[in-house]
């Protein structure tokens, strides 16, 4: 049994998981949030980003590894999570695009001053940036919720079985032995 942190030992968990998926906080956030609502706790009042990184790995390769375990087809499940946070990030795109569009016709329509003219740079850049703010964000959200979950979870029980292995070794001829772990050493290389 793993230890436990000082999320989970203070029974924050639920709060910690409500910063970062309610309010988008980020881990540094989300500690400092922490920090100051409980400068009463001496342990709170000083924790770090890393127990908080620490609590939500744990977390989402948890609920990684029962969605894994409740349906047939995991991917299936992670593909509609991925598409869900995609189509909310071209709805933010989308909506930027549109107030540019509007800025354009009324640029082909009518006389625009300067500031106008500027309003429809700035509209621009916020396009940009908003495109790729989203792009960062599906990477990390792909990367941190759904890959390194599944991979954590994949490698976890690939040294059950060869521990499996091992045990049922000890049990077989000193030959049989032999190639069990001859077999074991040629499938990490």
């Amino acid at each position: 049994m793993t230890k436990k942190g000082k999320v989970e030992k203070w029974n924050l968990e639920d709060e910690v998981i409500r910063l970062r998926d309610d309010e988008g906080k980020g881990t540094q956030a989300i500690a400092k949030a922490i920090s100051e609502k409980y400068s009463d706790v001496p342990e709170l009042r000083s924790i770090s980003h890393m127990s908080v990184v620490r609590f939500l790995e744990r977390y989402d390769e948890t609920k990684m590894e029962k969605r894994m375990d409740e349906t047939k087809n995991p991917t299936k499940a992670m593909e509609i999570e991925f598409n869900l946070k995609m189509r909310e990030a071209i709805l933010d795109t989308e909506n930027a695009r549109q107030t540019i569009d509007s800025y354009m016709n009324k640029l082909k329509t009518e006389d625009l001053c300067s500031s106008d003219v500027q309003k429809i740079i700035n509209s621009w850049q916020k396009v940009n940036d908003q495109y790729r703010k989203n792009l960062v964000s599906l990477r990390e959200f792909a990367d941190n919720r759904i890959i390194r979950p599944t991979q954590n979870i994949i490698y976890k029980k690939e040294i059950n079985i060869r521990n499996l292995l091992l045990d049922l070794s000890r049990d077989l001829c000193t030959n049989c032995r032999n190639k069990i772990k001859e077999k074991l050493e040629e499938e990490k290389e």
